[in-house]
């Protein structure tokens, strides 16, 4: 399985994706049961607020790295350019930011609420639209059947189709 997080090359399936989702999970919820241990340790020894954001940075660091390798494989499973991950992951959270941002500035303009509210939604809705379309996408969707530009399939030599009894 690790050769799955490390690595851009190649391709994986639908179902190592839904793994990785779960290891993810499992990383996250292990950060919150362990981290404020970490933080109580060390605040005797007159651990910073830096000190703390540095620990998130090392937790963040290695999830962020794998979630790219791992998206960038489905894509190539799905026929796609690795780039695509910049499309779906990279221009929602670009386009959350403006939308807030915006809206904020918006905000403080004494008759520009309405505007404010209009602006966020859009943008953030266009977000959302990306994320929906990367979810599909990734998890979802069948790849691509026998070999492609990106290696073989890796479901090669299984069903892609499970047997149905017949009614």
């Amino acid at each position: 399985m690790f050769h799955y997080l490390f690595g851009f090359q190649g391709r994986i399936n639908r179902a190592k994706m839904w793994a990785f989702l779960l290891i993810e999970v499992v990383w996250v919820l292990a950060y919150f049961q362990y981290m404020p241990i970490v933080i109580r340790a060390a605040s005797p020894y007159g651990m910073e607020q830096a000190s703390r954001y540095a620990l998130l940075f090392l937790f963040v660091l290695p999830l962020f790295y794998w979630l790219i390798a791992v998206m960038v494989k489905r894509l190539h499973d799905r026929n796609k350019s690795g780039l695509w991950f910049l499309v779906f992951w990279l221009l929602p959270q670009l386009l959350f930011l403006a939308g807030g941002f915006i809206g904020y500035r918006l905000m403080r303009m004494a008759d520009s609420f309405e505007q404010a509210i209009i602006w966020m939604v859009s943008l953030m809705g266009v977000a959302n639209i990306i994320f929906l379309w990367a979810f599909v996408e990734l998890f979802c969707l069948q790849g691509t059947d026998g070999k492609n530009r990106f290696g073989p399939d890796p479901l090669a030599g299984k069903s892609r189709q499970q047997s149905r009894p017949s009614a």
